[in-house]
């Protein structure tokens, strides 16, 4: 069993360059909350604290200077153990709306499945494992574990094993792609929320670019594999086998994308932008951009970027923290989605001016953009909790100085639950929120900008 010190190694390698900014980016120095309340039924993990009780089997670290990492779980609740004391009844789920701003009245169904499919462009076989979370209304069930079964889930409302509601017959789909060297659960403060209200959730681990397998580096050639893993996993998901959990039960129709840092980029991908391939081409063979770009629009792989990876069956994106922005440039315009860009004022690993700046003003179309002046990249992720204290994660949204993840966490709930609710499964009395009529927040901690001002 990997203990919590020896993640805590891992993603310290991995996120400190988890950002997907460019190699040369890499030596560069450079009101009231939210009702985020949770239900008896769901904990809220985006606002509370996490209990590093540790388990009665894990040491603690000999040096008393060294962080405690033990997994976040009580002595008497080992994470694979069954709470049932009794055969409870369902939970009650109550007609909707829901407050978007609060956990749902679902509790959450988790799983881990992989699959193979041939890559573009020599068909080679690639393999990724994708974990996923589903609604159930089961009040108790075996605890199940995150990061390939090594982390007790903060919640204890994740349960393995546990049932789907028999109404409704389908639900929608959020797909998540984490950020550079990370993995699937990196941003459970989100995947659990849209679980909680009714979302079938599945987040891939981008093989050769997770933390298991892409330590301490950016893998830029992930940029032509990760939108295929995309396109792969919807593929699976219109033809899921029989005897898979969530066989039946995915509504094809309402899919919807988001994605941290890499996994940002991945969204706009897939959510139809196009590339600057004759501009990167031309500056190749000038000198003017750097060798890496350089390899990954090397002459296999032109006509894939040329072909683009837009995915139709993709109804909405929400992507928190893009990079990669200069391989874009005017091709942000191609997309035709509603699409959320979010990004943070104080991002250092890809700042705003290089990155969210330009994608944003080079897009057209019914889209809007969240930020926050004073987050940071870690500011949309649940690495605040775990690195906070490391340089890499404090200098980046986690210190003081930054808008308090559990400020912030609750504000991108809000905003990415309400753009999928009312862009997928329309949700009208959410357009006040999406429209920019209403807006809960105080300026300093969040400015929504809409690209189309609608008419009065």
């Amino acid at each position: 069993m990997l203990y919590r010190s020896a993640i805590l190694a891992l993603i310290t390698l991995a996120l400190s360059l988890s950002a997907c900014s460019s190699p040369d980016e890499q030596n560069s120095s450079d009101t009231p909350n939210s009702s985020d309340t949770p239900n008896s039924a769901t904990p809220d993990m985006s606002s509370s604290t996490v209990d590093m009780t540790p388990e009665p089997d894990m040491k603690a670290p000999e040096n008393p200077d060294e962080p405690d990492m033990r997994a976040p779980i009580e002595p008497d609740m080992p994470g694979d153990e069954p709470d049932m004391e009794a055969e409870p009844a369902e939970l009650e789920i109550p007609d909707k709306p829901w407050d978007p701003t609060a956990n749902g009245p679902y509790n959450m169904g988790f799983g881990a499945s992989e699959l193979t499919y041939p890559i573009a462009p020599d068909d080679a076989d690639r393999t990724f494992e994708f974990v996923w979370w589903h609604p159930t209304r089961a009040p108790t069930g075996k605890r199940t574990r995150y990061v390939r079964n090594t982390y007790p889930t903060p919640s204890r409302n994740v349960f393995k094993d546990v049932p789907f509601p028999d109404e409704p017959a389908k639900f929608p789909v959020l797909i998540f792609s984490h950020g550079n060297s990370s993995f699937g659960e990196q941003s459970y403060f989100m995947t659990e929320r849209f679980a909680s209200h009714g979302w079938i959730v599945l987040a891939p681990y981008h093989t050769e670019n997770t933390f298991f397998d892409n330590v301490g580096a950016i893998n830029l050639y992930s940029a032509f594999q990760r939108p295929q893993d995309i396109h792969a996993l919807i593929d699976w998901l219109e033809d899921i086998p029989e005897d898979h959990p969530l066989h039946g039960r995915v509504d094809l129709d309402r899919i919807g994308m988001s994605g941290h840092s890499f996994g940002a980029f991945t969204t706009l991908s897939v959510a139809g932008s196009g590339f600057a391939v004759d501009e990167i081409e031309e500056e190749c063979e000038q000198g003017l951009i750097g060798d890496d770009y350089c390899t990954l629009f090397s002459p296999e792989n032109r006509d894939l970027f040329r072909q683009g990876f837009d995915d139709p069956r993709i109804k909405a994106a929400a992507p928190h923290t893009p990079g990669i922005g200069q391989v874009f440039r005017e091709g942000t315009s191609q997309i035709k989605i509603p699409t959320l860009v979010m990004t943070a004022g104080r991002d250092r690993a890809l700042p705003e001016a290089e990155n969210g700046d330009p994608i944003w003003e080079n897009m057209v179309g019914p889209h809007a953009r969240f930020t926050l002046p004073n987050g940071g990249h870690f500011t949309y992720s649940n690495m605040c909790e775990f690195l906070g204290t490391l340089e890499i994660a404090a200098e980046d949204g986690c210190n003081e100085t930054f808008i308090p993840f559990e400020t912030a966490l609750p504000m991108i709930n809000h905003y990415t639950l309400a753009w999928m609710e009312y862009h997928i499964n329309g949700a009208t009395e959410l357009e006040p929120l999406i429209q920019g009529k209403e807006r809960p927040y105080p300026a300093e901690d969040l400015v929504y900008t809409l690209k189309e001002e609608p008419a009065d």
